[in-house]
């Protein structure tokens, strides 16, 4: 697969080829610059590779939809923002019905129910604007529940 972001610009990957085996935990290392965004981007269907093509199993992730292929995947992006809201809601996703056992086993998955159960108001203490009021890495925690 090989993507730029227009033609006549340099190409950012190129000729990339790579096989992650399901459950696999992948680490996407290099200097700044070297295209690991894009590359995860063009994985999670964000941007379309201008040659190649991503598969999931064997199948074209064009043709299993983004939809579907969103279903079996979950990610926390460096940029990913929080909601106004509380822990539960931002770790459901404001689902209307969470199921809070469900809720409290990703947030210990995520190394953050303790975190949590020590604050006044538990699971509904609320996050300011944008995760204000929580450290970088309880953020990083929540997103990473809310993947979960």
């Amino acid at each position: 697969m090989s993507f730029r972001y227009a033609e006549g610009e340099p190409w950012i990957l190129r000729n990339a080829n790579f096989l992650i085996e399901a459950g696999e935990s992948v680490a996407v290392t290099g200097p700044s610059g070297a295209g690991k965004s894009t590359l995860l981007k063009i994985a999670l269907g964000l941007l379309k590779p201008c040659e190649g093509e991503v598969l999931f199993g064997a199948m074209p992730v064009r043709q299993l939809g983004l939809a579907n292929f969103r279903r079996q995947i979950g990610t926390v992006m460096q940029e990913d923002t929080l909601l106004t809201g509380s822990l539960a809601e931002n770790i459901a996703f404001f689902d209307v019905q969470p199921d809070q056992a469900r809720l409290e086993s990703c947030a210990k998955l995520a190394q953050l129910h303790d975190d949590i159960v020590r604050m006044p108001m538990g699971y509904q203490t609320l996050v300011g604007d944008l995760g204000s009021g929580l450290s970088g890495g309880q953020k990083q925690r929540l997103l990473l529940a809310r993947a979960l």
